[in-house]
């Protein structure tokens, strides 16, 4: 498969599993928690809020570091998260692990993005939407995707 696929296909899957825990699922586990209202407000905008504070640097240390050194940092801080999930047993922690979550968001979109368009010197721009429309496909596709295990009655 070659680079630019691979790119496309791990910035579907990153957005589909980032969205699969966060849009119908984040607010009901923050609330089954105990977390209050303006807490569980903090819990779902904590990986934005991180990434407005990492991109820049880390799209910065891509141009330093190399692309596929950064990737793979995004990725691990990516695979990781997902794991903590189960233990967490506290606002606190989610909240934690939210930031956590936005660090690896931080890392890999501006990192992915940059090095789509260095291996695309010709069409470009359209390979830059390819990328794009596959990470919005899997933002769209995760909420529903999530819901399928759960049964409203629970």
């Amino acid at each position: 498969m070659s680079p630019f696929l691979l790119l496309v296909l791990a910035g579907f899957l990153a957005r589909f599993g980032y969205q699969m825990a966060r849009s119908p699922v984040l607010p009901r586990f923050a609330q089954d928690l105990g977390a209050a209202p303006a807490l569980l407000g903090l819990i779902v905008a904590a990986s934005t809020v991180t990434g407005i504070v990492i991109k820049l640097p880390a799209g910065a240390l891509s141009d330093l570091l190399g692309r596929k050194r950064m990737m793979l940092l995004g990725c691990c801080f990516f695979a990781g998260p997902p794991l903590l999930y189960p233990l967490i047993h506290s606002p606190g922690a989610l909240l934690g692990v939210r930031f956590l979550h936005g660090v690896a968001t931080a890392i890999f979109s501006p990192v992915a993005s940059a090095y789509v368009a260095d291996l695309s010197r010709r069409e470009r721009g359209e390979k830059l939407g390819w990328f794009a429309a596959a990470n919005d496909l899997g933002a769209t596709a995760g909420p529903p995707s999530a819901s399928l295990g759960s049964s409203p009655c629970s």
